[in-house]
C-alpha cells in the first residue's frame, strides 16, 4: 500500500475511490474497503482511499474529541486490507470550506482519476457536510463515474459506528468494542518512572505515559492485555485508574501494565498494548494483602482469556 499526500500528484489509472475519515477502520469500514477492492479488481484499476488528517471534528471545535486511531495506527490497520493507495488530505480551515462539487471535481475525479466511487450508507462530504449519496448520483452523470453504495454492517443488534465503539471503550466494554472493530483495540506509549508500588506487591508494573492526548483510552478497571516491546510480545494485565488501595486520595489516573514472566528494565521504551477483555472494576481493598490475593486471581483470569487469542 502506497501513501500519498493530497498535494502530491500520484498517477492512478481508472481508479476505484472511497472517501472518509475511517477512524478505527472497523468492520463497517472494511465492508466498504472490500467492495472497493472488488470493484478495482473487476475493472483493472487502482483501489484508492481518500482520507483526512486531523479528524475534521477536531478542527471544527470538538476539542474533547477522542479518536480510535492515530494516523500511524490507521495506516497500519488499513495496510492489512489489500488497498493499493491512500491519499491523505491536510484537513485545515481552507479544506473545510471546499464545496461538495469542487471536492469531487478537483480531488476525486481530477487528482485520483476516479472511474468508480464507493461510499458507505451514511456518507456526507464537502462544506458543512452538504454532499450526500444523491449529490454523488447527480455528479456521476457530469463526470462519468460509476457509483456504488455499501450498506451498514451489524454486529449482533448494533449497527457498527466509530461513535459507538468510542463509547464502549470509554465505558470499559472492550469485548463489545473489539467485536465491532474486528480486532483487539490497541494504543502505544512510553514506559515512564512510577512509584514502584507494584514491585512491593510482587507484581512489578510498567507505567505507560506519553501517548497521544486525543487517543481514546479505556475506562478505569483491570484488563487482560498483550504488550509488544522491542519486537517481542508478552502476555499481561493492565490497570487503569487511581490505585485507591495504595495511594490515598489520588485523583491522578495512571496506566500500569504487569507483564507475566518478564523482569527486564524497559524504562524509556515504546510499548504497544492490545486490550482483549475487562476483568473487573478498580476496587479499593481493605489492605495490601487482600489486593495481592486479588491480583493473583486477576492474573489467572487474564491468562484464561489470553490463552485463547492470537499473539501476532
Amino acid at each position: 500500500m502506497k501513501i500519498f499526500r493530497a498535494d502530491e500528484t500520484p498517477f492512478f489509472s481508472d481508479a476505484s475511490v472511497t472517501v472518509g475519515t475511517f477512524d478505527g477502520v472497523h468492520c463497517g469500514h472494511r465492508k466498504v474497503l472490500q467492495k472497493l477492492s472488488d470493484v478495482a479488481k473487476s475493472t483493472g484499476g487502482h483501489s484508492v482511499v481518500f482520507t483526512f488528517w486531523p479528524h475534521p471534528r477536531i478542527l471544527l471545535g470538538k476539542n474533547d474529541m477522542k479518536l480510535l486511531n492515530t494516523l500511524e495506527e490507521k495506516m497500519k490497520v488499513m495496510s492489512t486490507v489489500g488497498i493499493d493507495a491512500v491519499v491523505i488530505a491536510d484537513f485545515n480551515s481552507d479544506f473545510a470550506r471546499i464545496t461538495s462539487y469542487d471536492f469531487v471535481k478537483n480531488y476525486l475525479v481530477e487528482k485520483c482519476r476516479a472511474k468508480n466511487i464507493i461510499v458507505g450508507h451514511d456518507h456526507h462530504f464537502g462544506k458543512m457536510r452538504e454532499g450526500k449519496y444523491e449529490t454523488l448520483g447527480n455528479l456521476s452523470k457530469e463526470f462519468g463515474f460509476n457509483l456504488y453504495q455499501v450498506g451498514a454492517e451489524n454486529v449482533g443488534s448494533q449497527t457498527v459506528s466509530s461513535t459507538k465503539i468510542r463509547r464502549e471503550i470509554e465505558s470499559g466494554n472492550i469485548a463489545a468494542a473489539n467485536a465491532m472493530l474486528g480486532y483487539a483495540y490497541f494504543f502505544s506509549g512510553k514506559v515512564v518512572e512510577g512509584f514502584r508500588l507494584g514491585k512491593n506487591l510482587g507484581f512489578p508494573t510498567a507505567n505507560i505515559g506519553q501517548f497521544e492526548p486525543y487517543k481514546q483510552i479505556p475506562g478505569n478497571g483491570v484488563y487482560a492485555v498483550t504488550a509488544k516491546v522491542s519486537g517481542n510480545i508478552f502476555k499481561g494485565m493492565m490497570n487503569i485508574g487511581v490505585k485507591p488501595t495504595v495511594v490515598r486520595d489520588s485523583h491522578v489516573c495512571t496506566i500500569e501494565v504487569h507483564l507475566f514472566d518478564f523482569n527486564k528494565d524497559i524504562y524509556g521504551h515504546n510499548i504497544e498494548i492490545k486490550v482483549f477483555n475487562r476483568i473487573r472494576d478498580e476496587v479499593k481493598f481493605d489492605c495490601v494483602d487482600v489486593l495481592r490475593s486479588q491480583l493473583e486471581k486477576d492474573k489467572s483470569e487474564s491468562l484464561s482469556v489470553l490463552n485463547n487469542v492470537s499473539l501476532d
